[in-house]
C-alpha cells in the first residue's frame, strides 16, 4: 500500500493535479506519467543520473562490438 500511495503522490506533484483527479486517471496515463515523474526526479541528482545511465545499459540487447574489441586480451578470430 505504501509503495501505490508513493506511486500516487509522485504523480500529483508532476502533474499538479488533485488526488481525485489522479484516482480517476486511466491506467495506461498514470503508468505513463509515473515513468516521467521518476526520470524527472533521477535527472535532479548526480546519483540520479548515474542510476538512469546504468539502468540504459541494461536494457541494451545488443552487444558493442566495438568495445568488446577493446578490451585487455580481445583476439581477432
Amino acid at each position: 500500500m505504501e509503495y501505490i500511495m508513493y506511486r500516487i503522490r509522485m504523480v500529483i506533484k508532476y502533474t499538479n493535479m488533485t488526488q481525485e483527479q489522479v484516482l480517476q486517471m486511466p491506467h495506461d496515463l498514470f503508468l505513463a506519467n509515473f515513468k516521467y515523474s521518476f526520470i524527472e526526479d533521477k535527472m535532479s541528482t548526480e546519483e540520479g543520473r548515474e542510476y538512469l545511465k546504468k539502468a540504459h545499459r541494461l536494457q541494451q540487447v545488443e552487444p558493442d562490438y566495438d568495445k568488446i574489441q577493446k578490451l585487455k586480451g580481445y583476439k581477432k578470430e
